[in-house]
């Protein structure tokens, strides 16, 4: 066994006591002089990480890497198959995502749904194919490890004996509707074309990992069992094991369940030349969408390329939204795009770059395109300065250290998976840290230096959608016939689940009244803070659709004191991130800093709250990113969204103001007066740092704050309280155009207390709101219309809501919604929830509680939760005990009092052309709303 560490016993080191705080000036609401930032250098930073790890390898060639971490009872179980679409042979594309999806149909000693036998375990799991791999996780208790492994291994060896004609044919219809769902989005087919356009023909890269609906039809029983025997076997994946659980038991663990796999042989990785294009390559398409659009791409190396990283770092600064002088001048300074990405796919062996613009109403798409031209050149000639290159990768790193706080496996096993060596995570430190101006820039030039492909997409029909043919039928062949199965005896017996040990949160007041709530954090030198204001839930309502949205901007639009860029410039160098969001009647600014950074980090959250800029430079500049995201959302279908919203919730009796130029600057000022203030203000904090240290640091940032005027007084007879919602029925949305449909169906209930709702939502699970569930069992397992149906209780402050969500395949819409119906009224009458299902369901809830919540952060999260709901604040610390109190009857009693079968209000969005005569066929009566609604509010920035 390979043991390497920092020589801690944290999951993620950072030694604080080379972590001084910068120098910085005191940042008071009253501040006027710039702030001086001298953080600590990055390569310092960088060279204090260090995840412990050990390894080690079977006989049969399984990597597996054992990640100790103790301090919750919970395990992340990832596996690692060294394939992806990349290995897909000719006019078999989309196969490595199919057969994904068939390893989750059962094994030969776990047959049927294997969500089941991890729901069971109280677990998550999922799945992910890419380009190069394919992953399975679960997250486990760590008395259900044993069995998960098992599990786990039983369908790498042992999964064939499982897989029949009638589980291929139900994946394949799941992951075609995945495919319809992913490309009826506007412009989805359009960045299908891009790759497709950079790419040659037939190149590993040219496509995504859907491939196309023909090949998919083509997919055979013999191609499975070729795809398995070829790619799923020991010595071509990497086990990692995160958690509570340390080498020698991982070793013993992992010998038994998975030493007996034969090796199998190692994936080859087919040619993947990076083309270098001679001229540039120009086209125009249509798409539905509200304002023209502009691409430019080029293929680059992959991550086994020495520029890699340069390149990666050179794009990372040209994409910072709030330092990027290249999209500054496009979108602030020239006013030429409304948005602006640049994006950076990057795959083991090759890349791509994508920049992607929308073009701002009133501009000629021809000028847009000279002006993007120009600027990208403009860049290249600059090249990248320090300071721009520090900030990124000093924000860079600060990610990672947020993400290994939970977890180091993904970093890990990619780092085995491309070099064969997890130590290798260091390098890739120690190169995002030794970046200069001279490695970026010639990365940059390089590669953004060849001839682009440039495409303009202007507002019009989309590109048609690929014709589905009929399945292959399954042959005679002995290579349809069923595999044989190997037995191997009974499952491992479960250890013993912990329940939830809810811990108190220290409760602390600032000098001015402010309640803070502290719950300690991971060892890992982070603090989260959060700063909640209640406004109100009707106050919420009435502001949402156009003032509410302008304030949120303005918190992370600069401050009175100093400008957007040199704040966004202060929190980059200290690694912090700030945001601001807007729902109902919350508001939540949330600040996640280096520990060592903390004090500066809190008194630039408290300036951009107390002391917004409310300039006529700055509301202007909110106001167009107010019409540029409602722009944005018309072409992302958030229109659509807004009409379900109508029918099923209602909409305010009184309309919002005609524009946001009707919000003055002076009501906007009464407005924060009155709602963003410290009497309406709570801390949440969770911190490595002990509440003695921080509360001094929370008390000099906010503890001077003071309110001005009025405070705002909640009212519950609001004249802007939400409207009835339409009657029970049907009503369908045209979207003409349309491959999918979507079902979304909803209700109010009424809940007599506290346990109904319990009760209802664990009966719920059996329902629809698991992956087992018979809505989704229904529609996505058995008849293959759906990539998913969920249906779930909403617990509002304003009213519990019922909710069905459900993409089907258009031509099977009206079936979709009469099975929908069916399995709804079945299950409130003659189909009531079972024993088994009720026991399952139990089981499931008590087991995740203690996944749900197992830090100082989602503890303090649960505590929101709770205060908005009214509930006390351990609330979850007594939900295992009423769960086993529970009986059947009382679950299926709660929900059939809830929800009726005939209170539904149904929405379908789709092409009425086609949905239409299938309705009508069907007998069922339906109201056609062919009016496209107003933007839904935009609460976040």
């Amino acid at each position: 066994m390979t043991m390497r560490s920092g020589g801690c016993a944290l999951l993620f080191l950072l030694a604080c006591s080379s972590l001084t705080s910068p120098a910085i000036a005191a940042v008071r609401s009253d501040a006027s002089s710039a702030v001086d930032v001298k953080p600590t250098p990055i390569a310092d930073v960088v060279r204090e990480i260090s995840i412990p790890y050990e390894t080690f390898t079977l006989r049969n060639g399984l990597r597996v890497i054992v990640q100790p971490d103790h301090r919750s009872s919970l395990v992340t179980i990832q596996i690692d198959y060294l394939v992806g679409s990349t290995s897909e042979p000719p006019e078999r594309t989309g196969f490595a995502h199919l057969f994904e999806h068939l390893m989750f149909n059962g094994s030969e000693n776990a047959p049927g749904d294997y969500s089941l036998w991890f729901q069971e375990l109280g677990a998550d799991l999922n799945g992910v194919t890419s380009a190069d791999r394919t992953a399975y996780y679960e997250r486990v208790p760590t008395a259900g490890l044993e069995r998960a492994l098992f599990l786990e291994s039983d369908r790498m060896g042992y999964l064939l004996g499982a897989v029949s004609q009638t589980t291929l044919d139900e994946q394949r219809g799941v992951v075609q509707n995945e495919k319809r769902q992913a490309d009826d989005r506007p412009l989805a087919r359009v960045r299908d074309h891009v790759r497709e356009a950079v790419y040659p023909a037939g190149h590993p890269y040219a496509h995504n990992v859907f491939g196309s609906m023909s090949d998919l039809n083509d997919a055979s029983l013999d191609d499975v069992r070729t795809w398995f025997k070829a790619h799923y076997a020991p010595g071509n994946a990497i086990l990692t094991l995160a958690g509570d659980i340390d080498g020698p038991t991982a070793r013993r663990l992992v010998e038994r369940y998975f030493g007996a796999i034969p090796a199998g042989p190692v994936s080859t990785p087919p040619p993947a030349p990076v083309p270098e294009p001679s001229s540039r390559r120009e086209e125009t398409m249509t798409d539905r969408i509200a304002s023209p659009r502009l691409f430019r791409a080029w293929a680059t190396p992959g991550n086994d390329d020495p520029q890699a990283l340069a390149l990666d770092v050179a794009l990372g600064v040209m994409a910072r939204p709030s330092t990027s002088e290249f999209k500054k001048q496009l979108i602030e300074g020239d006013s030429i795009f409304s948005t602006l990405t640049v994006s950076f796919d990057l795959g083991d062996r090759g890349g791509l770059i994508v920049i992607e613009g929308s073009v701002r109403e009133g501009v000629d798409p021809a000028v847009a395109s000279a002006r993007l031209d120009a600027a990208i050149a403009q860049m290249l000639a600059l090249g990248a300065a320090q300071d721009d290159i520090d900030r990124y990768v000093t924000d860079l790193v600060s990610q990672r250290i947020r993400t290994l706080d939970s977890s180091g496996a993904s970093l890990l096993a990619a780092a085995m998976r491309t070099t064969g060596d997890p130590a290798n995570y260091r390098s890739q430190l120690d190169g995002l840290a030794g970046q200069t101006p001279a490695s970026v820039t010639a990365a940059a030039r390089k590669w953004l230096g060849l001839p682009a492909y440039a495409l303009t997409v202007l507002p019009g029909a989309a590109a048609p959608f690929e014709v589905v043919g009929p399945v292959r039928a399954a042959t005679s062949s002995t290579a349809e016939t069923p595999a044989p199965r190997v037995s191997r005896g009974d499952l491992p017996p479960l250890g013993d689940f912990e329940d939830l040990a809810f811990p108190a949160a220290e409760q602390a007041r600032l000098s001015n009244g402010i309640e803070v709530i502290y719950m300690k954090g991971s060892e890992t030198p982070l603090t989260q803070v959060d700063v909640q204001f209640d406004i109100g839930e009707s106050e919420g309502r009435a502001a949402s659709a156009s003032l509410l949205p302008l304030l949120v901007g303005l918190f992370t639009d600069g401050s009175a004191q100093r400008s957007e860029a040199e704040m966004s410039l202060e929190r980059d160098a200290l690694g912090a991130t700030f945001n601001v969001t807007s729902q109902g009647g919350q508001t939540l600014a949330s600040l996640s800093a280096l520990s060592p950074n903390l004090q500066p980090s809190l008194d630039l959250m408290a300036e951009s709250l107390m002391t917004p800029s409310f300039s006529d430079q700055s509301l202007d500049r909110q106001r167009q990113a107010r019409r540029d995201a409602m722009q944005e959302a018309r072409q992302e279908g958030a229109d659509v969204q807004g009409a379900i919203s109508k029918l099923v919730e209602g909409r305010s009796d009184t309309p919002p103001p005609a524009s946001d130029n009707d919000w003055s600057r002076e009501a906007i000022i009464a407005y924060h007066n009155a709602w963003i203030r410290p009497d309406k203000a709570t801390l949440y904090v969770a911190s490595d740092k002990p509440l003695s240290e921080v509360l001094p640091m929370l008390e000099r940032s906010f503890g001077q704050w003071r309110a001005e005027g009025q405070a705002g007084v909640p009212s519950s007879s609001s004249p802007s309280a939400p409207a009835a919602p339409a009657a029970p029925g049907i009503y369908l949305i045209n979207q003409s155009g349309s491959d999918q449909a979507l079902i979304f169906g909803g209700q109010d209930i009424a809940f007599r207390d506290d346990d109904q709702r319990l009760a209802a939502i664990v009966a719920n699970s059996a329902l629809g709101d698991s992956f087992s569930s018979r809505l989704n069992t229904d529609l996505r397992e058995t008849r293959g219309w759906s990539y998913g149906v969920q249906g779930r209780v909403e617990t509002r402050p304003d009213g519990d809501r019922y909710v069905v969500s459900a993409p089907v395949q258009q031509d099977r819409a009206a079936d979709s919604l009469a099975a929908i119906q069916t399995d709804i009224s079945d299950f409130l009458t003659t189909a009531p929830l079972t024993d088994q299902e009720f026991r399952l369901a139990v089981n499931n809830q008590v087991r995740a509680l203690p996944l749900t919540y197992n830090d100082g952060q989602s503890f303090l999260g649960a505590i929101r939760e709770n205060r908005r709901l009214g509930r006390p604040d351990d609330y979850q610390g007594g939900l295992a005990a009423r769960y086993r109190d529970m009986t059947v009857d009382k679950a299926r009693s709660a929900i059939a009092t809830a929800i009726r079968a005939d209170r539904f209000i149904w929405v379908i969005v789709g092409d009425k052309v086609l949905i239409g005569p299938q309705l009508e066929q069907r007998g069922l009566a339906f109201d056609v709303v062919d009016d496209q609604p107003e933007t839904a509010p935009v609460a976040e920035r």
